[in-house]
């Protein structure tokens, strides 16, 4: 039987928990977690940190090893080993902080560290913060630690940055890149989710379709850009009744809003409230004139005969025609139909 040596050892546990980043999912706090309760064990640390840039301070964002109230403090980075590492690109150590003038001592004496590893965290020139370790004893750390630090700071910066990548790529393919709000496709999955947990759970569950009527004249007589402000117009209105998370731009000028919890009435008061409390003195000033139309359904379980319903209820809303009540620049929304002069 084979003995492993410890320089054999550490580098088999480097590999391992560079495998584990790679089996992360591109989860970068499960990335950041796994490295920081690696380093103790790996080099003889008591712990160890990562942080991330914010202007010319440094944030802590993981941590082993330490208070978790830790995460989310603030230290200049200009005054720091962490910074100087950054700035360097090199990974850095602090046999005693007590004596070291590089150091932020104030953080250092906070933490209780004497010894600091300070390795960068930076990818094609990103700089996306450093990896730290600490101990309480002063000459905790030597070149081999040094190095094995260095590993795995160059393997968690890689997939920060990619990480960072994909949580983008993720972000834009499931939002519209107008209004913020999340586009059809993160529709039809929320939809199938929430129907399927309403079902399993008993709870209630509406949705709203809402349509702009006369948009495509506001577009003829006043140009697209109008028209956008319009749509922006309507999301910040989502916004401003904290239903942001809720709604959907699932067309040109279509929107869907579901509401868990909530039943017919209540979702009719929420989006009336939303219609009535739209910010349209900008609108108005230009003398643009637009209408909401709106269907509800509620008590489907079934996420096609949901949307269906409501989509029966908006075609027949919009069969109306324009009701009323332009006050002060909002109006009341006193049925599924408004017309909305701005």
């Amino acid at each position: 039987m084979a003995v492993i040596d410890g320089e054999s050892r550490r580098l088999l546990e480097i590999i391992q928990a560079q495998g584990e980043i790679a089996a992360g999912d591109l989860d970068q706090d499960r990335a950041m977690q796994v490295i920081v309760k690696r380093i103790p064990d790996l080099i003889g640390a008591d712990g160890a940190l990562i942080d991330s840039p914010d202007g010319d301070r440094l944030v802590f964002r993981a941590g082993s090893g330490v208070d978790p109230r830790v995460i989310g403090w603030e230290y200049p980075r200009e005054a720091s080993l962490s910074g100087r590492a950054l700035e360097r690109r090199a990974v850095l150590i602090s046999s005693d902080t007590e004596v070291d003038g590089r150091v932020e001592s104030d953080t250092c004496r906070r933490l209780g560290a004497r010894s600091l590893l300070c390795a960068p965290l930076v990818h094609h020139d990103e700089e996306l913060g450093s990896l730290t370790a600490f101990s309480g004893r002063p000459y905790a750390f030597d070149q081999g630690d040094r190095e094995a630090v260095g590993l795995l700071g160059r393997s968690l910066a890689a997939h920060l940055h990619h990480a960072a990548g994909f949580s983008l790529a993720s972000h834009q393919s499931r939002h519209d890149h107008l209004t913020g709000l999340q586009n059809r496709r993160a529709y039809e999955s929320r939809l199938e989710k929430e129907t399927s947990k309403a079902a399993r759970q008993g709870d209630e569950l509406a949705l709203c379709l809402l349509d702009l009527d006369r948009f495509k004249a506001v577009n003829d007589r006043f140009g697209h850009v109008a028209g956008d402000e319009v749509l922006r117009t309507v999301a910040r209105g989502f916004a401003r009744r904290r239903l942001h998370d809720e709604a959907f731009r699932i067309g040109g000028d279509e929107f869907a809003v579901i509401l868990p919890g909530c039943d017919e009435a209540a979702a009719r008061t929420a989006i009336r409230r939303m219609v009535d409390e739209l910010d349209l003195a900008d609108l108005t000033a230009r003398g643009i004139t637009f209408g909401v139309s709106f269907g509800i359904a509620a008590g489907e379980r079934d996420p096609k005969a949901l949307h269906a319903a409501a989509d029966a209820e908006l075609t027949a809303a919009k069969r109306l025609g324009y009701l009323r009540r332009p006050t002060r620049g909002s109006v009341r929304a006193d049925d599924a139909r408004v017309r909305l002069s701005a």
